[in-house]
């Protein structure tokens, strides 16, 4: 599995948001996403840093954009406390997750769906 951070300048308009969005779901990529101009993604060990730059550009245009691939051994940071019926835990539980031995991927698993919390339009 390879991790990559994006980190994107601008978002142009909420349609780019969207499609890159849906890209992921058709990749069935895993994601982490809390603030609007950052992306986390855990992907399957072949997909290339040239292949989410091509995402990227596909779904945002030409904006200031850096791809990151990265080993995560830990994570930290402050979030405030949001009660949401969509969601348990903290923030950080997505990265605790994917570290665990015994975790299975998305596009591993025979399903249609890539998380439990799947990204719809309009939602943020």
């Amino acid at each position: 599995m390879r991790f990559y951070i994006i980190i994107l300048s601008d978002i142009p308009d909420q349609e780019c948001d969207f499609k890159f969005a849906k890209k992921i779901q058709e990749c069935k990529f895993e994601w982490w996403r809390r603030t609007a101009l950052n992306w986390i993604l855990a992907t399957p060990d072949k997909v290339s840093t040239n292949e989410i730059t091509s995402y990227v550009v596909e779904s945002y245009g030409l904006i200031f954009s850096t791809i990151l691939e990265v080993n995560i051994n830990d994570v930290g940071g402050v979030y405030p406390t949001i009660k949401s019926k969509k969601e348990e835990g903290t923030p950080f539980d997505w990265f605790r997750r994917i570290k665990d031995p015994s975790f299975i991927p998305a596009w591993e698993k025979n399903t249609d769906s890539t998380k439990n919390n799947e990204i719809e339009k309009g939602s943020e």
